[in-house]
């Protein structure tokens, strides 16, 4: 009889399962990675190029979300509110300005902030 468990301290190794048909896995290819998207707009940077006080211009006639959807409610925020500041607080979010800009559902026109001028220096007099 021939001795079916090997030498001790041997590692019994099991054969590969069968490949499932339209399997990537197969030997020979590599698995193809998703590049990563980039946002359209940084977080970072979303502040500096749409302050607060931009307005917010429907560009597009019917709301171009899915009926149903959140995009598609959050779209409806933009009829009522007419500044950046005021959709972001009611709950729009910065990727939806981004994304909707990006396919110009809607326009931003960027009004500067006010400029603060420096209190001017007073001479005390001694």
């Amino acid at each position: 009889m021939a001795d079916t468990q090997g030498a001790p301290g041997a590692r019994a190794t099991a054969a590969a399962p069968p490949a499932i048909p339209g399997s990537t896995d197969k030997p020979g290819k590599e698995k193809k990675t998703k590049e990563k998207k980039e946002p359209t707009v940084r977080r970072s940077k979303f502040d500096l190029l749409y302050p607060g006080r931009s307005k917010i211009t429907v560009l597009v006639d019917k709301n171009p979300k899915k009926e149903g959807s959140k995009a598609h409610e959050r779209f409806k925020l933009y009829g009522k509110n007419t500044t950046v500041a005021e959709f972001i607080k009611v709950g729009g979010t910065y990727q939806d300005i981004a994304y909707n800009i990006g396919r110009e559902f809607i326009g931003i026109e960027k009004v500067a902030d006010p400029v603060v001028a420096a209190p001017a220096a007073t001479a005390d007099p001694k």
